[in-house]
């Protein structure tokens, strides 16, 4: 945020599938005035106390056309979300037509992330995968990052894991796992 956004600036923010809206934390934290508007599959039971505080919260699927007039978005921003969308291209693409001039923020799942979250959505993002999404809308308009790296991989089986899914995990079903890429 801080080498495309001044603080101080009043900014639109659309959240893909913002669930809870844990990520509204970080943009308090940095903008003293934004607008928030936050989609999801499905409508959650914290929103209608969200709405009352001025959040507008509605529903959409990713990958059908986006019908909601909003006005223009400055920041369009996603953590593991596309992992979980079947047809994850055409959900990028029709973002990408829809708010062109977008600065795009997405977080996605690394392929070794798969050992922590085994059957967590549909696939994790290599590299090479995410050169091909970063081709949707060239330029510096959408920013991608994989997350969940080895590091945290080791923190989360270490530290978080009980001892009993630890005894019968099976490295073999992690190598079995193919990244499919829609």
């Amino acid at each position: 945020l801080k080498k495309n956004f001044n603080p101080d600036s009043k900014v639109n923010i659309l959240d893909v599938v913002c669930g809870n809206t844990t990520a509204l934390r970080v943009f308090k934290k940095y903008f003293k005035k934004f607008n928030y508007f936050g989609c999801d599959l499905n409508e959650r039971e914290n929103w209608k106390d969200l709405k009352k505080n001025g959040l507008n919260l509605f529903k959409y699927e990713i990958g059908k056309k986006f019908e909601k007039d909003l006005p223009k978005i400055d920041i369009i921003h996603s953590q593991s979300v596309f992992e979980h969308v079947k047809y994850d291209l055409s959900g990028f693409k029709i973002l990408a037509e829809k708010f062109k001039e977008t600065k795009q923020i997405h977080f996605l799942p690394a392929p070794i992330s798969f050992l922590n979250y085994e059957k967590h959505g549909y696939r994790r993002y290599s590299y090479k995968d995410l050169l091909k999404l970063k081709k949707i809308l060239p330029g510096d308009k959408m920013e991608i990052y994989s997350i969940g790296g080895t590091r945290a991989l080791k923190y989360h089986f270490n530290f978080l894991l009980n001892n009993k899914f630890k005894k019968n995990f099976k490295l073999t079903k992690f190598l079995k796992c193919k990244n499919t890429f829609n």
